[in-house]
């Protein structure tokens, strides 16, 4: 899921902003009908679109927001949307990933490091995306994400939408699909085969104790060939 910061600061690049929620959408949903997507915009308070794989429907929410009035940014309470948003499902073998983006520092970064946390906890895969970032603000994306690796950094509103979606393809563009598992777990990395002679490290936690077992495709991290 994405989280979007639209606080005032961000108002001269809200078209941006616009073109990434509905990039994002469009290229998930059209390349896998399995995804759901929601969307949470925040700035003193959020707007929220419960999860859908009705692509109509992720549109006309976009297309009905405008940006914040007010320089106030509670990343936090964008983060506390999202897990609640994630939890609504119930029991389900599929992870959830929430998308942060924002160009500044929250107003309750303490508040915002909580709330990162418990969605860690929860099993939640957080990824940040930062724009034109100090090493102070780097500081707290780095405390939303848990790691280096899922922190990334743009210069402009305008690398936005390229960014976006190439996380979301790597997150979700496989879901469903069925992997042979290669080799045992080693440090909870899995090598599989997703389709012949396309092989994946497999980040997921497993029991599995054997290989030529055949699963279902439910990660949610960056893939990369072994």
């Amino acid at each position: 899921m994405l989280v979007l910061d639209i606080s005032s600061s961000v108002s001269g690049s809200f078209d941006f902003i616009q073109a990434t929620a509905n990039s994002f959408s469009a290229e998930l949903i059209n390349n896998n009908n399995q995804i759901r997507v929601s969307l949470v915009y925040y700035s003193d308070v959020t707007v929220e679109q419960p999860l859908t794989n009705n692509l109509g429907v992720l549109q006309n929410f976009i297309a009905n927001r405008i940006p914040g009035t007010t320089t106030v940014t509670r990343t936090d309470q964008g983060i506390e949307a999202a897990r609640r948003i994630l939890a609504s499902r119930g029991a389900t073998t599929v992870p959830g990933s929430i998308v942060v983006v924002t160009d500044a520092i929250s107003q309750m970064p303490t508040e915002t490091a909580r709330r990162a946390a418990q969605a860690q906890a929860e099993g939640y895969m957080l990824f940040a995306i930062g724009i034109n970032v100090d090493d102070i603000f780097a500081e707290e994306l780095l405390a939303i994400t848990g790691d280096v690796g899922r922190l990334y950094r743009e210069s402009s509103f305008a690398n936005l939408t390229p960014r976006v979606v190439l996380l979301g393809q790597s997150l979700c563009a496989n879901v469903g699909e069925r992997y042979h598992i290669l080799g045992v777990p080693v440090h909870g990395i899995l090598v599989v085969e997703l389709k012949p002679n396309k092989y994946f490290n497999f980040h997921k936690e497993s029991e599995v104790k054997g290989s030529g077992q055949v699963g279902l495709w439910v990660a949610s991290g960056n893939l990369s060939a072994p």
